[in-house]
Formats: C-alpha cells, sequence, structure tokens
C-alpha cells in the first residue's frame, strides 16, 4: 500500500502531456499577470493624478484667497491712510465705508467710532470757544460802559470841582467888598465924627 507502479512510458508521456500544458497555460498566466500589473500601475497614476490634481486645486485656492486677503487688507489700509490723512487736515466728515464682515470690518468700525467722537468733541470745544467769545464781548462792552459811566463821574466830579472853585472865588471877593464897604463906612463915621466935633466947638 502506498506504492504507485507506473511504466516508464506512461510516466514519460504523463509528464511530457503535463509539460505541455503548462507550456500552454503560460502565455495565459503571463497575460494575465500583466493584464493586473498593467491595471494596478493605471490605478496608481490615476490616483497619483487625482492627487496632484487635489493638491494643484487646494493650492489654487489657497493661493485665491491669500491673494484676495492681501488686497483686502492693502485696500483697508489704503483707506485708513487716507482716511487719516484728511480727518488730519481738518475733514472732520471722513468716515470708511466697507462691507466686509470679517476682523476688517472691526478695525473700519472702530476708526469710524474714533472719527464720530472726534468730531463730537472738536464740535463742542468750538461751541464752547463761541460761548466763550460771547461771554468775553459781553464783558468787553460791560467794561466800555463801565470806563464810560466812569469818565462820564469823573467829568462831573470836574465840573463840581471847578463850580465849587468858582463859588469859593466868588465868595472871597464878596467877603472883600463887605471888607471895603466896611472899611468905608468906618471911615465916613469917623469923617462925620470929626465933622461934629469941629461943629461943636465952633459953636
Amino acid at each position: 500500500p502506498g506504492t504507485i507502479t507506473i511504466q516508464p512510458n506512461d510516466f514519460f508521456a504523463k509528464s511530457t502531456t503535463s509539460i505541455e500544458q503548462i507550456l500552454r497555460l503560460k502565455p495565459i498566466l503571463f497575460n494575465q499577470v500583466n493584464t493586473h500589473l498593467t491595471q494596478r500601475i493605471d490605478d496608481n497614476n490615476a490616483y497619483i493624478a487625482r492627487e496632484i490634481a487635489i493638491t494643484l486645486v487646494i493650492l489654487l485656492a489657497i493661493s485665491y484667497l491669500f491673494t484676495g486677503f492681501y488686497i483686502s487688507i492693502k485696500r483697508v489700509l489704503a483707506d485708513l491712510s487716507t482716511a487719516s490723512q484728511n480727518l488730519s487736515e481738518g475733514h472732520l466728515n471722513s468716515r470708511i465705508e466697507t462691507s466686509t464682515k470679517d476682523e476688517l470690518n472691526n478695525i473700519i468700525q472702530s476708526f469710524n467710532t474714533v472719527s464720530d467722537k472726534f468730531r463730537s468733541t472738536i464740535e463742542n470745544v468750538s461751541i464752547s470757544a463761541q460761548t466763550v467769545t460771547q461771554s468775553s464781548e459781553k464783558v468787553l462792552q460791560s467794561t466800555h460802559k463801565t470806563q464810560q459811566n466812569i469818565s462820564s463821574q469823573h467829568s462831573s466830579i470836574d465840573q463840581v470841582a471847578t463850580a465849587t472853585n468858582e463859588l469859593s472865588a466868588t465868595a472871597s471877593e464878596v467877603a472883600q467888598n463887605a471888607t471895603a464897604a466896611k472899611d468905608s463906612v468906618d471911615n465916613a463915621y469917623q469923617e462925620a465924627n470929626k465933622g461934629k466935633s469941629i461943629v461943636n466947638k465952633t459953636t
């Protein structure tokens, strides 16, 4: 048992048949392997091409976004520079209009808020300055009127002083005239007495 008995001629014939069958299968197997390898290579090439295409699309999208972001930042910075220059030159209505909804919009809104507060402060200062100017003008007018009143009072005082001096001079002159009249009366009285004495002596 377990022993195979075969004639040499049969073994040779069977071996030859098997080898011929194997040789006939070789091209078929080669073609199948070649087809399979080719398919795998094509699949790998397609995968690589797809990955490259996706990478290129991603790079293009990143480049587009970066370019747009750069242009947006550059435009916002230019607008900020122009608005700041206008504000420094006295254009208090300088504002930046934008339709963006990103962080740049926060910067722009902050600038607009600062501009509005600055304009409001300048307007309040201007109103206060006008009020101070009006008050100063009123004070100057009051001062001018006071000076006029003081000058008028000085003139009145000078007139009173002049009148007083004139009255004093008149009183002095009257006193002198009264003294002279008294002296004249005394002299006349004395002369009358002398005349009376002479008359008495003669009689």
